[in-house]
């Protein structure tokens, strides 16, 4: 498991966050909750998150708590642009937990990061 802040794109926070399946989605208006299957995809500014299935809770204060979750040869992945740097971030992990208040990514599971500095390598952190 590894947790990491999310050294976000700043402008990304004021952009509101979609949400698009191939196939129908959930939605409980009263506990404000989506859940979608299929090829799911989750977008807030430069921030985008892919798995088979999500399930997202707004909570009373207008954050998003997200969940992403793989399959077997697909993992949940992540990407995001790094603030002030020619820098983007990607994850991989059978399950993918972002809160949006706290600024934070949770990867479980065969995971793995990794940060490039344009298209080249700079770091890399593997999990099981």
């Amino acid at each position: 498991m590894l947790c990491l802040p999310a050294a976000a794109e700043q402008t990304d926070r004021n952009k509101p966050m979609t949400l698009e399946s191939d196939q129908p989605c959930t939605v409980n208006l009263l506990k404000q909750t989506s859940s979608c299957s299929g090829r799911v995809v989750i977008s807030q500014g430069t921030l985008v998150i892919r798995a088979d299935r999500i399930e997202v809770r707004e909570t009373p204060e207008g954050y998003q708590m997200a969940i992403a979750i793989g399959s077997e040869g697909r993992p949940a992945s992540y990407r995001q642009r790094r603030d002030g740097v020619d820098e983007h971030v990607e994850g991989l992990a059978q399950r993918i937990e972002y809160d949006s208040r706290a600024n934070t990514l949770r990867f479980e599971g065969q995971a793995a990061v990794r940060r490039l500095r344009g298209a080249a390598l700079a770091d890399e952190i593997q999990a099981t």
